[in-house]
């Protein structure tokens, strides 16, 4: 365990990279035993991208691609919110604009945010989590959001967090 200046514990499934422009946790079940030298290695076969239509989503979505195309993967969305036909033109836009399946899964469902896409990727057990994620600042630090921190804390799959996604 590791302690964390607010006096939070990181467990010793969860392994932390960040870099200019994305915080990447991968996240394996206790059981495991994986080493650290593997995690770059793994291959994911299906990505969920927790989407929201922020000003980043583009960004994100375009840094999901990425890593479905790496890993030769399925890419899935979770909404947290109506389907209806505004989110559904939006998904088509993106969509078209960055050359993904206009066919592209987006699991729909209502809640709290976190609670939601915690579910949703649990019961379709995705490996890998794709999330924006912002970052806030305080007095020298910088600390992530609500949804975010739970993600990191309470995923049971893999999780990258892009705090700066690209386009390119």
């Amino acid at each position: 365990r590791s302690k964390f200046p607010h006096g939070e514990t990181q467990e010793p499934n969860v392994c932390f990279h960040l870099r200019a422009n994305i915080a990447r946790f991968a996240v394996r079940p206790a059981r495991s035993k994986v080493n650290d030298a593997s995690v770059n290695e793994t291959s994911y076969r299906s990505i969920a991208v927790a989407a929201t239509f922020s000003p980043r989503f583009q960004q994100v979505v375009t840094e999901a691609r990425r890593a479905r195309d790496r890993f030769g993967s399925d890419l899935s969305f979770i909404y947290v919110g109506s389907r209806d036909e505004v989110a559904e033109k939006k998904f088509a836009d993106v969509f078209g604009m960055l050359g993904l399946p206009p066919d592209s899964v987006v699991h729909y469902a209502e809640g709290d945010p976190a609670d939601t896409i915690l579910a949703v990727a649990a019961r379709e057990r995705f490996e890998l989590l794709i999330a924006g994620a912002l970052e806030k600042a305080a007095v020298h630090r910088q600390f992530l959001g609500n949804v975010a921190r739970r993600l990191v804390r309470e995923a049971g799959c893999s999780l990258m967090l892009f705090t700066a996604p690209e386009l390119q």
